[in-house]
């Protein structure tokens, strides 16, 4: 949990990865929510008619598992898409950056063949790819010659990762992503 305000009369911000909430104790016993979070819980009363200038932003993989009436308080909830292709290609630029590239390897290929991965996804299979390299050097017995570098990263190794790695949202979980979107946005 992040908590970030800069003077006490300024607005805070509470944002909280993997949100879950629920009302405390199951029942209406006022104002008190509890949001659980995989790193934790932070407990928010809000005295009614008093300025509360509070902002909780939220993230959650789980959206239609969220109170209905905590929703409700939410003013903006965002459905956040998959990255497209120029994104997918703008992420395997970040995280190719400090890696050795092979001359085949061209980033607009490996953004089509990345098609329906998530941003998590394609910096596992950066991660992956390098390992891959770094496993081929030890297992030549090369590893503690200082003199010795792993081999550029070829497009050959990005490929073979996203064979045996599948995307981790599934096409169902996408179409449940976009009904809940549909019910439930306001931008």
């Amino acid at each position: 949990c992040a908590l970030v305000s800069t003077r006490p009369d300024s607005p805070a911000m509470i944002y909280r990865q993997s949100l879950i909430l629920f009302r405390a104790g199951g029942v209406d016993n006022g104002p008190h929510y509890e949001l659980t979070t995989s790193s934790g819980h932070a407990k928010i009363t809000h005295d009614k008619g008093k300025n509360l200038h509070l902002y909780v932003i939220g993230a959650t993989n789980k959206p239609w598992s969220l109170d209905p009436p905590f929703l409700r308080r939410f003013v903006k909830r965002i459905h956040v898409q998959m990255p497209d292709s120029n994104a997918r290609m703008a992420q395997f630029r970040i995280y190719t950056a400090p890696l050795t590239l092979a001359e085949d390897v061209n980033l607009e290929a490996l953004a089509r063949l990345s098609e329906g991965y998530s941003g998590s996804d394609i910096k596992d299979i950066c991660q992956s790819a390098q390992l891959r390299v770094v496993r081929e050097l030890f297992s030549s017995g090369k590893a503690l010659d200082k003199e010795t570098q792993p081999r550029p990263i070829a497009l050959a190794d990005f490929k073979e990762v996203m064979r045996s790695r599948r995307p981790s949202v599934s096409p169902e979980m996408r179409r449940a992503y976009t009904q809940w979107s549909d019910s439930f946005t306001a931008l």
